[in-house]
């Protein structure tokens, strides 16, 4: 098992992952960073807010970036292009 960090990249803010999980490869990093961005897409419809986050950074042990799972590339899978809008390139 490794250690993973995940990064939440927001347009004007990030928040960084103090713990991390430890998980077998890459691959479940990033199956692990799209659950969270759908879960935090939830907690925002929940709540009638707007969602601003570009994307989930995975980073190692040593806090080196890995990948980006972007959040419009997730959630394309589950809401109508129609009512997703992501300002910016990065998202």
């Amino acid at each position: 098992m490794q250690l993973y960090f995940f990064d939440l990249i927001y347009l004007d803010s990030y928040a960084s992952d103090v713990e991390g999980f430890e998980l077998p490869d890459l691959n479940a990093a990033k199956r692990e960073a799209r659950q969270i961005i759908l879960e935090l897409a939830a907690d925002y419809i929940r709540a009638q807010r707007k969602l601003e986050l570009c994307c989930v950074r995975i980073c190692d042990a040593l806090r080196e970036p890995l990948a980006d799972v972007k959040t419009a590339s997730v959630l394309t899978n589950f809401l109508p292009a129609n009512l997703l809008s992501f300002p910016g390139a990065d998202c």
